[in-house]
């Protein structure tokens, strides 16, 4: 789904209900109250289909303490380093920190693995602009980054730290699915 889908499906929803702390809301004609997950209402609003989760793998919500990780500098490129937080599932989806030095230069490359990345403090240059970090919906950059993207230089002449979400099979589990390989949710 499509952030233009998800805020198309937001606005209709909000003519039948409310959004409020990430719970939609809304009044059955008999005055029976609903509350949905909101990405979840979303989702259904979009696909007309109701969400299936996969089953829980942890017993309890997995949560990171950033400042207790140590900086790692990059194999490959001066001024980058990484706070690896995590890998889960046999896919080996990951969560890190990743910050750039001020004058930190990646050069452009071809990326391997998917990634969502979230521009969180400073700034970087790239593609011609420069981008603003932030943790609002409003300010912030947000990179998504397919598999076998060609991405351009990258800079920072302040620094820049990110979030990331690493999603390294996201291409072997597209083709799998298409070939019906890969199990659906159950």
């Amino acid at each position: 789904m499509t952030h233009a889908a998800l805020d198309a499906a937001r606005k209709r929803l909000s003519t039948e209900g409310t959004f409020a702390k990430g719970i939609y809301t809304k009044f059955l004609s008999d005055g029976t109250k609903v509350n949905v997950d909101s990405h979840a209402a979303c989702f259904e609003a979009i696909t007309g289909t109701k969400i299936q989760y996969p089953k829980a793998r942890y017993v309890r919500p997995v949560i990171m303490k950033p400042q207790f990780y140590q900086w790692v500098a990059d194999r490959h490129h001066a001024g980058m380093e990484h706070k690896h937080m995590g890998t889960f599932s046999e896919y080996r989806s990951s969560v890190r920190l990743t910050r750039l030095l001020p004058g930190a230069r990646i050069p452009a490359h071809v990326r391997e693995d998917a990634e969502v990345c979230y521009l969180v403090e400073g700034s970087i240059q790239y593609g011609g602009k420069t981008w603003q970090g932030g943790k609002t919906r409003d300010t912030g950059t947000y990179l998504f980054i397919p598999h076998g993207a060609k991405v351009e230089e990258m800079s920072s002449a302040t620094g820049g730290l990110f979030f990331v979400i690493s999603l390294p099979m996201l291409a072997d589990i597209e083709a799998a699915r298409r070939k019906g390989q890969v199990a659906q949710p159950a």
